[in-house]
């Protein structure tokens, strides 16, 4: 019964093939950089979309008279930070409700995925 569990040892000691013709992957390595601006995790920004959508707290898509869900960068975030401008100053945001900051976000893939850019 026990014969065909290898120990931690023997595991530890075997040899590694060498297949150069496959690709070395990391364990949790997507292999191609994030998307996303690593400043949305952190408190500063959770305290300055709380307090803008307290300042603006309508979706600012005319006609629209939903509460605001998300603080939207007008400029996607990845591209202000490489230009060097703030992703904190208000001038650079927009509140959004839900509905309209999923199709923003939509348009903003699909438009990526035709190669047109954002």
């Amino acid at each position: 019964f026990g014969s065909n569990i290898d120990t931690f040892e023997a595991v530890l000691s075997r040899k590694r093939v060498n297949r150069p013709w496959l690709p070395i992957i990391k364990p949790f390595d997507s292999g191609r950089a994030s998307k996303r601006w690593e400043g949305y995790q952190t408190q500063r920004w959770r305290k300055f979309s709380r307090w803008f959508k307290q300042q603006q707290p309508i979706c600012s898509i005319d006609g629209c008279t939903r509460d605001t869900y998300y603080t939207d960068h007008i400029v996607p975030v990845l591209i202000l930070v490489s230009l060097g401008r703030d992703p904190y100053d208000v001038a650079e945001c927009q509140p959004l409700c839900r509905l309209h900051g999923d199709q923003k976000t939509g348009m903003e893939g699909s438009d990526k995925k035709k190669g047109r850019g954002v």
